[in-house]
């Protein structure tokens, strides 16, 4: 993209190009395979088409509690904030709660390969799933209830700076900073390159609750066109690797060559 503009001192015009950052091709997911087992379920006989079944998470329920909390550390607690609650709160009831799947875009050096497979990864023996971009994103906007958008890195200053401008935006703007601060993260964990999928629901009868931890979560289909490869870890023994395979057989069919490829990770990791 191009626009015309004038130098200040001179007044001449001269283009100038925009740069924006190049989109990935790939997103990734970890997890582990007693996971994989709940995310392939066999084809409902009304279901023409296969997915993936996904417990999207309630972000503000994350191990991070700077991530989203700030709203209510920083804002929530002056009386002009108390009104801007009020407010919010109308727009969480229209638009709907978020809820969220975490995927990680990795750049050609893949140097957060490693600790993102020792977190999610179930510590290298787990799997990961290689979802192709364009078809995510044409999920998503087949659906006006879903978001994929990119995570934003902030500081502390950068977040304290964010909540005094909210205290001073116009209605208008409220709505588009409500669903914005969605993509917020400190800056901590800038090297994960986190995306999210984010479904707005306003329709408390879908969300699940957790037993195990109190977490809410939200069932979501997603095509299983989107996924390119399923990935097992480096560290995965035969047994599962078998396990995984003859799970997909029996759930899925024979339908990997269509959809997706089975592999093993080739990850070194010998200094880990």
């Amino acid at each position: 993209m191009t626009k015309k503009v004038k130098c200040p001192k001179c007044k001449c015009s001269f283009v100038l190009k925009e740069i924006t950052p190049s989109l990935p091709t790939s997103l990734y997911h970890y997890t582990s395979f007693e996971v994989l087992t709940k995310l392939l379920k066999e084809n409902g006989k009304q279901d023409d088409v296969c997915h993936l079944h996904f417990w999207f998470s309630n972000p503000l329920q994350t191990n991070d509690k700077k991530e989203i909390h700030f709203f209510n550390e920083k804002l929530f607690k002056t009386k002009k904030g108390k009104d801007l609650e009020k407010q919010i709160n109308d727009i969480k009831n229209k638009v709907g709660n978020p809820f969220t799947l975490s995927l990680v875009h990795q750049r050609n050096n893949c140097s957060n390969e490693i600790p993102i497979w020792k977190m999610y990864g179930n510590n290298f023996m787990g799997v990961r799933l290689k979802f192709n971009f364009k078809k995510l994103k044409t999920f998503v906007k087949s659906e006006n209830t879903y978001d994929l958008i990119p995570c934003e890195y902030l500081n502390q200053t950068q977040m304290d700076s964010i909540t005094r401008n909210i205290r001073n935006s116009k209605d208008e703007k409220l709505k588009d900073i409500y669903k914005k601060a969605i993509s917020y993260k400190m800056n901590e964990w800038v090297y994960e390159n986190e995306w999210r999928i984010v479904h707005w629901e306003n329709s408390n009868s879908e969300i699940g609750y957790r037993t195990n931890d109190g977490r809410l979560y939200l069932p979501v289909k997603i095509p299983l066109d989107c996924l390119d490869v399923i990935e097992i870890g480096p560290k995965a023994d035969q047994e599962a690797i078998e396990g995984s395979l003859r799970l997909i057989k029996e759930k899925i069919g024979n339908i990997t060559e269509n959809h997706f490829d089975i592999k093993r990770s080739n990850l070194q990791i010998g200094y880990v």
